[in-house]
Formats: structure tokens, C-alpha cells, sequence
């Protein structure tokens, strides 16, 4: 009984060799067809170029002697994923299969064990989001009227997991509209007539914040405290920390290049007889900080310097065109939870990025046209009334950091 109990175990180990082998090797092709598919789908549009790179990018990751008789590299684009919304022409699919030899299955005739790992990438138009909506609990992109938000050359991604996370309210007749793909965490709503256009992806994991790494400005001085434009006349700012900036005159203010720290709040309230624009400013950086700068706002949300244009103010701002700052006109502390509101009659264009990571992006009444060239990130965004907001992504106004991005979806 003894000797039979051992041979037993010995046959029980030496399967679990092969198995543990074939585990290792299922784990390596896992790995290149990864490797295939990401290096692929940064080759896209192009089809041909993507097939090439997704197969030598896989091939590269199969060490030598590891691959048995020899692996075969399948590569798939434009591929399509049954029951998904994702477009064909931006998916590469790469299948990595080999025979992996056993040891003593092959006294029992298996003389090796086919082992497969698949991949499929998923390339973005040209940066991860041109909307990028990074709150991570609730409903954080709502649409509550009849305005659209759209956006060209580039997606839409909402990091919340909640039910819903995004949402046309009621009988509203409006909706956000994409010539990407529109992806969230958690579900969305969409009663009739409102529109999402395409039909949102959902479940798809969050995304990091894609502007992680710029650094805070750091501002010494000069302190300017706070300024209030009420006159008819024109006002030209300089660069500098602000308490508050106030212009509600007929005059134009214009902000002088270079950058402007804001400790409690930029108001924007022009008159009927303000020139257009009523409010311009080429080359700047406005950063919205917290009362204490240069001490950041509090790691857990705290509500700072925020912006709310309002009456006839026409606004047009683009940031600088070199530097770390590159087409980034306006930042907000990472922390800061204040609101940037739009509200009544404004024209606005902004030529760059808004960086508003845990900023409230509020657009409400008869907005009329809100542009922006560049993208949008921000924490959550509403738009109610009839505001026609639009991100238009073009590597023009967009920062460097918001370049070539894909990521695995299978």
C-alpha cells in the first residue's frame, strides 16, 4: 500500500510540474500578446504599419527557449468585440499560441500542452480624453437641459462609478455627442429625448489623472491684493498673486502675459456695452489656489479660489506657447474644490487646456457658444438651460503631456 501511495504521489507531483510549466508559459504569452497589442494600436490608423509592430512587439517579449516548437503571433485589426461599442478600426487583437512539452504527461502521450494569450488595445484619438471627467463617486457629468456638450478629435471618460454617473435629467433635450467613444466606470441615464451619441462604453476602469505631473507654479511676488474694475475705462493686469479680481465696468480688462495666482476668486460681471471680448488675456497662466498660497489647498478637498462669469462678459484667453505651462491657461489647485460657473450670455473661447481636477465645470442658463480648444479635465461637470458647450481637441492647443495614449480592454 505503501509503495503504491508513493507512486501515486510521484505521478500526482510530476502532472504539477507540467501544469505549473504550462502555467509559466500561459503567463509569458500573456505578456507578449500584451506587449503586441499596445505597441500596435499606437501604430494606428494605420492598419498594415499596426499588424507589423503588434507582431515584432510580441516576438520581442518570447524569450528565447521558453516558446517549445515555436509560437505563432496572430495580429487582427480592424477587430471587432462582440457585443461592445468600441470602433473596429481603433482595436487590435493579437492571439500568442504555442506547444508547450511536458515531461512525464509525455510517457502518457501528451507530449505537449497548447498555451494562448490574447490581447486587444484600444487606441484613443489622440490623448485619453478631451473631456476628462476624474470624479470618482456620484453623478459627475449631468445634463439638465437643452444645450449640448461636444466634443471632436477626442473621447470622453468618466471616472465615477456611480449609478449613474452620467445623466440626462428628465424631459431634457439635450445631450453630449462625440466623434470618439464615450467611456464610464459606472452605468449612465438617458431618458427620451435626450441623446448620448455614441452609446456609452461602460465599466471601463478609470483613468489617471493625465496632467499628474505638472508642477504647481510657484510665485514669489509681486502681491497686487485685490483688484476691482468698476469704471468705463480699460484695465491691463500684470502678472502676480491676486486676494480677488473683480471687473463688472464697461472697460476691457486685459491680462498682461505671464502668470497670475488667484487666492480667493476671479468674478467676471460685464455690462451690455462692454466691447467683444470684454475680457482677454494671450499667454497666460490663471492658477486658482487656495487663501494660504503658496501652502496648498488641503489634501482631502478644500474649497478656494474659484471662477463665475456672468451678464455679457465675452471672454477669450490662450496659454503660454513654451514651457511647462505649454497651452495651459487655466489651473486649478489639484484639491481645489471651488466651481468655474458660467451663467447668462457669455461668449467664451478659451485656446488651451483647463486643468480643474477636483473643480465643479457649471454652465447654466442661456450660455450661448462656449469653446474650447485643447481639453477639458476636470472633477465633475452640469449644464443646464440651453448652453452649447464644445471641446474641440487639436494638438494646436493641447499640452505636450496629452499625446499618443492606448490602453488594453481585453
Amino acid at each position: 500500500m505503501m509503495a503504491i501511495m508513493m507512486l501515486v504521489s510521484l505521478v500526482m507531483a510530476a502532472f504539477a510540474i507540467d501544469l505549473s510549466n504550462a502555467r509559466s508559459d500561459r503567463t509569458l504569452a500573456d505578456s507578449a500578446a500584451d506587449s503586441g497589442a499596445l505597441a500596435g494600436a499606437q501604430s494606428l490608423p494605420d492598419p498594415a504599419l499596426a499588424r507589423l509592430d503588434a507582431r515584432e512587439y510580441a516576438t520581442a517579449a518570447l524569450t528565447g527557449g521558453e516558446t517549445g516548437t515555436g509560437a505563432t503571433v496572430t495580429v487582427t485589426t480592424p477587430y471587432t468585440m462582440s457585443g461592445n461599442a468600441y470602433p473596429a478600426h481603433r482595436l487590435v487583437n493579437v492571439r500568442v499560441c504555442w506547444n508547450s512539452p511536458t515531461g512525464f504527461a509525455a510517457a502518457f502521450g501528451i507530449p505537449s500542452v497548447n498555451v494562448c494569450g490574447v490581447a486587444t488595445a484600444f487606441k484613443t484619438n489622440g490623448t485619453p480624453c478631451g473631456l476628462c471627467v476624474l470624479g470618482t463617486t456620484g453623478r459627475t457629468l449631468s445634463i439638465a437641459g437643452n444645450g449640448t456638450l461636444r466634443v471632436t478629435g477626442a473621447d470622453v471618460h468618466v471616472n465615477s462609478n456611480g449609478t449613474p454617473a452620467a445623466g440626462v435629467e428628465g424631459t431634457a433635450t439635450g445631450g453630449v455627442t462625440t466623434d470618439g467613444v464615450i467611456r464610464i466606470l459606472g452605468t449612465y441615464q438617458q431618458p427620451s429625448p435626450g441623446t448620448f451619441s455614441p452609446t456609452p462604453i461602460t465599466g471601463v476602469p478609470a483613468i489617471p489623472d493625465p496632467l499628474s505631473t505638472i508642477p504647481v507654479p510657484s510665485v514669489a511676488g509681486p502681491y497686487r491684493g485685490s483688484v476691482a474694475h468698476t469704471g468705463p475705462e480699460n484695465l491691463t493686469l500684470q502678472p502676480g498673486i491676486y486676494d480677488s479680481i473683480l471687473s463688472e465696468s464697461r472697460g476691457v480688462l486685459t491680462f498682461s502675459p505671464g502668470i497670475y495666482v488667484i487666492r480667493t476668486g476671479l468674478t467676471l460681471q460685464k455690462s451690455a456695452q462692454a466691447p467683444v471680448p470684454s475680457v482677454v488675456g494671450d499667454g497666460v497662466l490663471l492658477y486658482f489656489g487656495c487663501s494660504l498660497y503658496p501652502t496648498p489647498c488641503l489634501s482631502g478637498g478644500q474649497t478656494g479660489a474659484g471662477i463665475s462669469m456672468s451678464g455679457s462678459t465675452t471672454f477669450r484667453i490662450s496659454g503660454m506657447t513654451s514651457g511647462p505651462y505649454t497651452n495651459l491657461p487655466i489651473f486649478f489647485d489639484r484639491n481645489n474644490t471651488a466651481s468655474m460657473t458660467i451663467l447668462g450670455g457669455v461668449l467664451n473661447r478659451i485656446d488651451g487646456v483647463v486643468y480643474a481636477r477636483s473643480a465643479h465645470y457649471s454652465m447654466a442658463g442661456s450660455s450661448g457658444s462656449i469653446s474650447h480648444n485643447g481639453a477639458v479635465v476636470v472633477g465633475r461637470t452640469t449644464t443646464t438651460g440651453s448652453s452649447n458647450f464644445t471641446v474641440a481637441f487639436t494638438t494646436d492647443y493641447a499640452h505636450p503631456v496629452l499625446g499618443r495614449h492606448t490602453f488594453l480592454v481585453e
